[in-house]
């Protein structure tokens, strides 16, 4: 049995995500590269089995991301298809890589999730960031999509900074065995589920400030089968801990509350 890997306040891991910038927090789907770094762009769909590797920290800027190095037993790439069309990133050369997952699309293949940190007040103790993220396909951006107006974060990452709330991965990635990847933003879990398109975040990217997003005040396990669990603390309308938790497994198409 391996041994379970348990992030309660550990230091982030670096995961490059390609989220579209100003898009709304939907399903991701793939158009030509925009003429302009800055315009609206959308990440291109993809569905990962649950193949997720989470990859060193890279605590750079305007890292590049190489061709995905996820292949099959025998050395073959698995789900090797099409290519996406091309976006523009505009992340990649002015954001910090906060974490990188990669994953095998049963139709396109290898590709890489990477989760970005942007800063907007370096004097700030935390600093405050946006979080995006984008996907590659063969070392191409093919999907982004940047933060909501007004949502900031503490961090936007694979681990735990601050233990408010568990985050224990004894399958030792952050994919369960259905496909979803998880990303922490300390109060809270985004869930990117794989689809027949690409991937959905369904609404669970970190909401602007003074709203709540389906996965707010939540953190995640994932057990050594790979099954993943949600595990949510119930707020009164003031914001303070009630003491009671509400726990949510994949039904199949969605994470949905434990009868």
């Amino acid at each position: 049995m391996r041994k379970k890997a348990s992030f309660v306040a550990a230091t982030a891991l670096s995961i490059p995500l390609l989220l579209g910038c100003g898009q709304t927090d939907t399903q991701a789907t793939s158009e030509p590269a925009a003429d302009s770094p800055t315009e609206s762009t959308s990440p291109a769909a993809q569905t990962a089995h649950g193949s997720g590797v989470v990859e060193p920290s890279q605590d750079t800027k305007n890292a590049g991301v190489a061709a995905d190095p996820a292949a099959t037993e025998n050395g073959q790439q698995a789900g090797s298809g099409e290519q996406l069309p091309a976006v523009s990133d505009p992340c990649a050369a002015v954001c910090s890589q906060s974490a990188v997952t990669t994953v095998t699309h049963p139709k396109y293949g290898p590709m890489t999730i990477v989760a970005y940190e942007k800063t907007l007040q370096a004097d700030s103790a935390p600093q405050v960031k946006e979080a995006s993220y984008g996907l590659y396909q063969n070392g191409a951006p093919v999907g982004y999509v940047g933060p909501a107006e007004g949502a900031t974060v503490i961090a936007f990452t694979t681990e735990l900074v601050f233990p408010q709330h568990p985050w224990e991965l004894a399958n030792e990635t952050n994919v369960d065995k259905h496909g979803n990847v998880f990303i922490n933003y300390v109060d809270g879990v985004t869930v990117l589920t794989p689809t027949e398109q690409g991937y959905d975040s369904k609404g669970t990217m970190p909401p602007p400030e003074g709203e709540k997003a389906p996965f707010s005040d939540s953190g995640l396990k994932i057990d050594e089968s790979g099954e993943a669990t949600i595990i949510q603390k119930k707020v009164d309308e003031n914001g303070h801990d009630t003491g009671q938790t509400v726990e949510y497994a994949w039904d199949g198409s969605k994470f949905a509350p434990k009868k």
